[in-house]
Parts: C-alpha cells; structure tokens; sequence
C-alpha cells in the first residue's frame, strides 16, 4: 500500500502504512513522515532519557525515580481516527499504541469488528485534522490470520 496522508498533528504529518483486516478486527497501521518537529521532539527526548539514565546510575534503581521520558511518537495517540463503510457498520475503537523515535514513529489502532463481507469500502478518517478521508476497496484489505485457542493461525 501506498502511503497516503491521514493526518497532520503538532506540525507532523501523518501517513497509512497499512490496513489490516483479522477475522475479529480491523488494524490501522500509521506513521510519521519525519520533518524538523520530529527531528527536534527526538533531539528532546533523548536528551530527558540520558538525564533520566543518568539519574538511574546514580540512585541504583529505577523504583526512587520517575518514570522514563514518554517517547515522542505518542503525540500520535492524540489523533482521533475514525473507520465507516459503504454498509453502515458500527466500528468501536478497542485499543491504540505507538512508539518510536528516530525515524520510526508507528501508531496503531484497532477496530471491532472487522470489516464484513458486504462492505465494499472503507472510509478513514483522523477528526479534527484539516486533511480528507482515505476511502479504500474493501477487497483490497491484507488478511491477517488469527490464532485460535489451540495456536492454530485461521483466516
């Protein structure tokens, strides 16, 4: 898949890696375009993690101590993303991650349920950023496997 805008947050803007449909669930894969405001949110952040380590080596244990510096790639939980299809199917946002520095800021959320056979697109959007929707083909989706109880990967 191509990378298509899907937001623009805090100067960064906001890319679809993927989409991936489970047998449950629907999986948004994103990331940061790198720029000067992620070259200088990493510049910060390591700068906080070294005094933090420097901390740590100090007091010999990371239980007196704050937790670590939150790494700059969660100004990507801020974004609001939002998944409807061509059939009306209710989409409810059931976890979100990212992380990262460098050059790898990764955000990922995931939708119940998955997107159903009826559905012939898919429509993405970040709430509140000024850029348009992503609409995709429901049939162009990767299917992931799913593992069942037993360990076994199913579609």
């Amino acid at each position: 898949m191509n990378s298509l805008p899907l937001a623009e947050i805090g100067g960064v803007t906001v890319t679809l890696s993927e989409l991936v449909a489970t047998e449950n669930t629907l999986k948004v894969k994103a990331a940061a375009v790198p720029n000067e405001v992620t070259e200088r949110l990493d510049a910060k952040y390591h700068a906080a993690f070294r005094r933090w380590a420097d901390q740590r080596s100090v007091a010999g244990s990371e239980d007196v101590l704050p937790p670590p510096p939150r790494q700059p790639a969660e100004l990507l939980l801020a974004l609001q993303v939002s998944v409807t299809d061509d059939i009306g199917t209710d989409y409810a946002l059931v976890s979100r991650q990212a992380g990262g520095t460098g050059t790898d800021w990764d955000a990922e959320w995931t939708f119940r349920p998955t997107v159903p056979a009826g559905a012939s697109e898919v429509t993405l959007a970040a709430i509140g950023t000024p850029l348009p929707p992503i609409r995709l083909a429901a049939t162009g989706l990767r299917r992931e496997p799913t593992a069942d109880a037993s360990g076994r990967e199913e579609l």
